[in-house]
């Protein structure tokens, strides 16, 4: 893999300072962090789609219904 010098030159000034010992650490965790923000936003898109169809919140409502006699009050205190 190669990155572009500009990039390169960014990398090399500033790991150290960003507090990594080599500048692999630096690539790695800023890998896994884009790859961790790509799913959250994957998932929240998921959510939205979920959100915004009629089928499935219709579905949330039945199943809210069916679980409405459970009462909170009646569980025990731990909970």
């Amino acid at each position: 893999m190669a990155l572009p010098g500009e990039l390169y030159q960014g990398l090399k000034a500033n790991y150290r300072r960003l507090g990594f010992s080599r500048m692999g650490d630096l690539v790695n965790e800023a890998i896994r962090d884009y790859l961790h923000r790509r799913r959250l936003e994957e998932m929240n898109l998921s959510m939205e789609r979920a959100a915004a169809d009629p089928a499935y919140c219709n579905l949330l409502r039945e199943v809210s219904a069916d679980f409405a006699v459970v009462d909170a009050d009646s569980l025990p205190p731990e909970y």
